[in-house]
């Protein structure tokens, strides 16, 4: 009898080991805070507060909102188990820093004996702007009572996180947290204007047409250029009236009684009562006094060679025009150019001739700039303005060359591909482009290093920056660097496309409530979503994503599935499609086979996209060895596009997300299904059906029946 007992308990024991083995992972969690999966409200929601103060309408991924507006998020918490308390529930969101015309906010919501959760909304801008925070906001609502502060509630959007407590099971701990954002005003309201100076134009012997754009900025500015024979101008011509308007607006004003063959300088000015601001200086050089500037000599600069630590050998490219003409260099490191080589007999004939000269005790580790300048009877000429540094010690070689630089395509409101050929005259190079809001390069954003390789062969690099402002003229160029120096192109410059405003009418909303503050939903009640009022039209295009596994582990493979659809009542056109992939995955399909893939943004033609057409494709990815248990794999979809007269329209956006996770013993089956979905009751059930089953049989035996 002893022995059948043991038999007993060993068998019970053997069940009850199984169990626990075969069991997932996040079986050892106590609490569950994922209160919402079986309905259809998200834990994170938003609106936009200004368009509906006193409004339930909150919505379940993004709001369309202008400068200066306030957006409100209500965070939902509950505890599903019965059994458990969750145990000192943390709540954060995290605020985007950049300027931008599309806001992504995270949220991360856990507890000690609960699994991270995550959301995200998204807050779309007519123009760029930043987002902030607004202290002091944050309102907790539970079990449907009124509001209340909770104790540093401004926490939120800190790394710790708000600490709301212990959360028991039940409607009555059950309740919402609501914060709120604001979005800057840079431009809707007036502001400091921007000046911008362009060529000069119908230049003469004696007299031309100074050039520019000014931005008023929504406040009345006058304009005027300033100019003299130097970098240092001194000279102002009288202002005229820009307007109070909010976009760019061209300025001329005609410059006489100049010199001939003499080089002027100038630059655009605007002044309104916010400040004044000031162009970038420019130059051209008047007609000489015989010929009417038909013999001028041609120039042009080239890239410099043979770079050491304190010296270069610059080159230029002259045509004489049939004329005796000389040559020289003019160079400095600073865009006034100060300091002139000697001058070189360029000949009288009608064919291109090289100018060289060698510079010398340059600063090691110095920037150089330089352009070559002819002169004849007829006039004088000047080269665009080139770059090189000195390197840090001696050493003998040649600096990279810029050969071609493109003009910007792919333009959209907030993105464009740059592209150049970069020869690294057989030394290791990298390349890289730079832009910004003026030509001389005050101020300006690079991007990432390309590595060229070596070599004596040109070499296609590109970049394309994704942070663009609409509407707004950018200047750009393209940089290589070797060992012997660095090499800069000519500027070129672009204007991103605007976004289309259009009227809609207001749709209605909920009667204001008496409090200031945002009214949250009670919690035994529904939340109706109904589409925010906002002053942008209806998007053409839609776009849809959704990740095939709410679980993967380390190393499996899921995919992405991206639908975009043209819903409009017209064709849409230039369609971008980039997807930015989570860091910890790694491409195995793009799905398309015309995509490129920058870091981890994956780029796709569509082209135009008929009215009622639609596409789809499927991005196959593997999880990276360096994923962490619980970690969010989160890919966001953006669609850029234009309409059929080629007017940019505000950018589109979807994302989804799949949790890094373990799958049990047994894995996940092919549906998706994982064991970690089971109640914890289920596994009792198991148990018990196991013990009875095996006490049953035992019995049966002992008893001999």
């Amino acid at each position: 009898m002893n022995n059948k007992i043991k038999n007993l308990i060993y068998g019970f024991s053997l069940i009850t080991l199984m169990v626990v083995i075969f069991a997932p992972a996040g079986f050892l969690y106590a609490a569950d805070l994922d209160s919402w999966r079986n309905e259809s409200i998200k834990l994170l929601q938003i609106k936009n507060y200004s368009t509906t103060p006193g409004s339930g309408n909150w919505q379940n991924y993004s709001v369309s909102a202008s400068p200066g507006e306030i957006i409100s998020l209500l965070v939902h918490y509950h505890n599903f188990t019965s059994t458990e308390v969750a145990q000192n529930v943390r709540i954060r969101v995290d605020v985007p820093t950049g300027n931008s015309n599309s806001h992504m906010l995270r949220l991360y919501f856990w507890a000690d004996n609960s699994p991270t959760l995550y959301d995200s909304v998204t807050v779309n801008v007519s123009n760029s702007q930043y987002i902030s925070f607004v202290t002091g906001s944050v309102l907790q609502y539970q079990g449907g009572g009124s509001a209340t502060v909770p104790s540093g509630g401004d926490n939120i959007v800190t790394a710790s996180g708000l600490n709301i407590g212990n959360v028991s099971y039940g409607n009555s701990e059950s309740g919402y947290i609501t914060l709120r954002l604001q979005l800057s005003n840079n431009s809707t309201t007036g502001g400091i204007p921007t000046a911008t100076t362009t060529s000069a134009t119908n230049i003469t012997q004696t007299s031309a047409i100074l050039n520019g754009t000014v931005n008023p900025n929504s406040n009345s500015t006058s304009a005027w250029f300033e100019w003299g024979t130097t970098s240092s101008l001194g000279n102002t011509l009288s202002s005229i009236n820009a307007g109070n308007g909010s976009s760019n607006v061209d300025v001329a004003i005609t410059l006489s009684g100049l010199s001939e063959n003499t080089v002027y300088y100038y630059r655009a000015v605007a002044q309104n009562s916010y400040g004044i601001a000031y162009g970038s200086i420019m130059n051209f050089v008047t007609l000489g006094g015989s010929g009417g500037g038909s013999c001028n000599p041609t120039v042009s600069t080239q890239a410099a060679s043979f770079i050491t630590a304190n010296s270069a050998t610059v080159r230029g490219i002259i045509n004489p025009q049939g004329r005796t003409t000389s040559g020289w260099f003019e160079y400095d490191t600073a865009y006034s150019l100060s300091y002139r080589t000697s001058t070189q007999d360029m000949g009288s004939g009608t064919m291109d001739a090289d100018l060289l000269r060698y510079l010398s005790t340059l600063a090691t580790n110095t920037t150089y700039y330089y352009r070559a300048v002819a002169q004849n009877s007829c006039g004088t000429t000047y080269g665009s303005i080139l770059s090189f540094s000195t390197g840090t010690e001696y050493a003998q070689g040649t600096a990279p060359q810029v050969n071609a630089i493109s003009p910007a395509t792919e333009i959209t409101q907030t993105s464009a591909l740059f592209s150049a050929s970069v020869n690294p005259k057989n030394s290791e190079t990298t390349a890289w482009f730079e832009w910004g809001l003026g030509s001389t390069f005050v101020s300006y954003n690079s991007s990432s290093p390309l590595n060229i390789g070596t070599g004596d062969l040109d070499k296609l690099a590109n970049a394309r920056p994704l942070t663009l402002s609409p509407n707004t003229t950018y200047y750009f160029r393209a940089a290589a660097k070797n060992y012997f120096g660095t090499t800069y192109s000519a500027v070129l410059n672009f204007q991103t496309l605007s976004p289309t405003i259009v009227s809609q009418p207001t749709q209605p909303t909920q009667p204001s409530q008496p409090t200031s503050q945002p009214s949250a939903p009670a919690p035994s009640s529904s939340v109706s979503v109904s589409p925010t009022t906002t002053i942008l039209g209806l998007s053409l295009m839609a776009l849809e994503m959704s990740a095939d596994r709410d679980t993967v582990g380390i190393g499996k493979t899921f995919t992405y599935s991206v639908i975009y659809r043209n819903t409009g009542i017209a064709d849409a056109d230039n369609n971008l499609l980039k997807v930015v992939l989570p860091k910890n995955v790694v491409l195995m399909d793009a799905g398309l086979p015309n995509y490129s893939l920058e870091e981890n943004v994956l780029f796709f033609k569509l082209g135009k996209i008929n009215k009622d057409e639609f596409g789809s494709l499927d991005i196959k990815v593997k999880v990276g060895d360096s994923a962490e248990n619980g970690e969010k794999l989160t890919a966001t979809g953006i669609l850029d596009f234009t309409d059929a007269k080629a007017n940019g329209q505000p950018n589109i956006s979807a994302s989804a997300a799949s949790e890094v996770g373990s799958t049990g013993f047994l894995g996940t089956a092919a549906t998706g299904f994982s064991l970690a979905e089971l109640p914890w009751w289920f596994y009792l059930v198991v148990i018990m059906g196991a013990v009875i089953f095996f006490a049953r049989y035992k019995i049966s035996k002992i008893l001999k029946i």
